[in-house]
């Protein structure tokens, strides 16, 4: 039970991507008995495979992350920030060439120069 709970923990840390609340790990594995849940968790960070940080968020250490899924896959462009004026910035894809336009507000404080991640692209007449 307890192996089954340890590689339920590791799963659901690898699926969300991100740390994670222990309560809200604790929710998405099953929520059925706490002190298991808490002696499964122990093992895991006493075998270095999973850690606890600041207000008992839970991470998977980096020997567990899953290995880099491609932003292609996830729905998202690669580009880079290759011009900028005050209010827009173009950003060139590193796969095909292609410019995209983004508002200076979803810039996210990237700066001409700096590698992004482009999500949620639409077309218009005028181009991406």
């Amino acid at each position: 039970m307890k192996g089954q709970l340890q590689e339920k923990i590791l799963h659901e840390l690898q699926k969300s991507g991100r740390a994670m609340h222990s309560r809200e790990l604790y929710r998405r594995c099953g929520g059925k008995n706490r002190e298991a849940y808490h002696r499964a968790l122990e093992a895991l960070q006493k075998d270095g495979r999973v850690r606890v940080g600041k207000r008992n968020m839970l991470r998977l250490t980096k020997t567990e992350r899953p290995a880099k899924i491609s932003p292609e896959i996830r729905g998202q462009i690669s580009a880079v920030i290759v011009s900028q004026s005050k209010g827009f910035a173009f950003a060139r894809s590193e796969e095909n060439g292609q410019d995209y336009f983004i508002y200076t507000g979803n810039l996210k404080g990237a700066m001409a120069g700096d590698q992004v991640l482009l999500k949620n692209v639409r077309n218009s007449e005028r181009g991406p």
